[in-house]
């Protein structure tokens, strides 16, 4: 009876020892699970600063001589920048609402409702100041590119990590 009480305790013994192997095992996998995800999330930081950056260079020497031109050209360049970097934010902004909690993303949404607010505010700010001159939709339009392309910035090195 001893012998199958060393059988039954080895036995018992082999499989708690498995069972912690495999627990072991799990961990690992979820830590290097967890380690590829920040990885993509770091990764992704980076695509979109590079993007970001490349994009703004881009613009810039496409739309150099609209952006020196008339009146309405400088119009349409700033326009064309605007889409642009709208664009990119509303890209960027899915990403990363797609990966936060249901309390983050209501969070972020507030702010970014509230961010909305403040870019216009600052658009209609700036048009006034020249308002009723050829100078009023660009000095709106101008408003929007930089607020927009901020708020890309923002977004990308608060949200991303």
């Amino acid at each position: 009876m001893n012998k199958d009480k060393e059988i039954v305790t080895e036995k018992e013994n082999e499989i708690i020892n498995n069972e912690n192997t495999f627990k072991d095992d799990e961990s690992i996998i979820e830590d290097e699970t967890k380690g590829k995800d920040e990885d993509k999330i770091i990764s992704n930081k980076q695509k979109y600063l590079d993007e970001m950056d490349i994009l703004d260079e881009n613009l810039n020497m496409k739309l150099k001589g609209k952006l020196e031109g008339t009146n309405l050209e400088m119009i349409e360049a700033e326009s064309e920048m605007y889409e642009a970097w709208d664009e990119i934010l509303n890209k960027v902004y899915s990403e990363i609402i797609n990966k936060l909690s249901q309390e983050e993303k209501d969070k972020l949404i507030l702010e970014e409702n509230n961010w909305i607010k403040e870019r216009d505010k600052k658009a209609d700010a700036a048009a006034k100041e020249v308002e009723g001159g050829s100078m009023e939709p660009l000095a709106k339009i101008t408003s929007l590119v930089v607020s927009t392309k901020e708020r890309c910035y923002e977004l990308v090195n608060n949200y991303m990590k």
